[in-house]
């Protein structure tokens, strides 16, 4: 058997009324109570080996997971109930223009993810119909950062320190290239308007 492998970071939301810490690893995605730790509910990982954060989507949850050789997916999972008379059920599956290392993003009933080779591709988060397939919109080489939004805009940094910007829609449009030329490998982050970017020596904030 393939060995198990788990790289992804917990995550918190609400569900049910109830803030639920959510935890997938190589053999299932787990929801704990976050104040008594009590398990709520769980189901099947997608694969053998978890990468990225457990994503949001309104009331799925959105998980992706690859197995031994390469083969990357995401599933939309709709949360289950509490203890054994939980049910929680896989509605689609995806295996296109699925990222090695960065998560997914959500955004405006949109799944957008930004893969090496500077490739979009982008799901509709109810039903899964692929929107972008596989659309080369950033630079050759590979990224780590997952893709953030506001604004209607995403921005998704690479590697080696490019930041392409460019606008949410089903044809999406490049609005802009920045080259800070240092390695980018955290994730950047919005607030109240700007743009923060932490490169591998330094933080940078970019505003309109």
């Amino acid at each position: 058997s393939s060995p198990a492998v788990d790289h992804s970071t917990p995550m918190i939301w609400r569900h049910d009324g109830v803030d639920e810490v959510i935890t997938v690893g190589s053999r299932r995605l787990t929801a704990f109570d976050a104040v008594d730790g009590r398990e709520r509910w769980w189901i099947p990982s997608p694969g053998s080996q978890a990468f990225g954060m457990v994503v949001p989507a309104e009331d799925l949850l959105i998980a992706r997971s690859a197995h031994a050789g390469g083969r990357h997916q995401i599933m939309a999972i709709r949360p289950g109930g509490n203890g054994d008379e939980s049910h929680p059920q896989v509605l689609w599956r995806g295996t296109l223009g699925i990222p090695s290392v960065s998560s997914p993003l959500f955004y405006r009933d949109r799944l957008y993810l930004f893969r090496d080779g500077g490739v979009l591709t982008s799901y509709e988060a109810k039903t899964g119909r692929v929107v972008i397939d596989r659309k080369r919109l950033g630079e050759m080489g590979k990224y780590a950062a997952s893709p953030v939004a506001g604004g209607g805009v995403i921005y998704a940094a690479s590697l080696a320190g490019q930041i392409d910007v460019f606008r949410a829609a089903d044809t999406p449009e490049v609005l802009a290239r920045t080259r800070l030329d240092e390695p980018i490998v955290a994730t950047p982050a919005i607030v109240e308007g700007t743009l923060y970017v932490r490169t591998c020596r330094n933080l940078y904030a970019f505003r309109e």
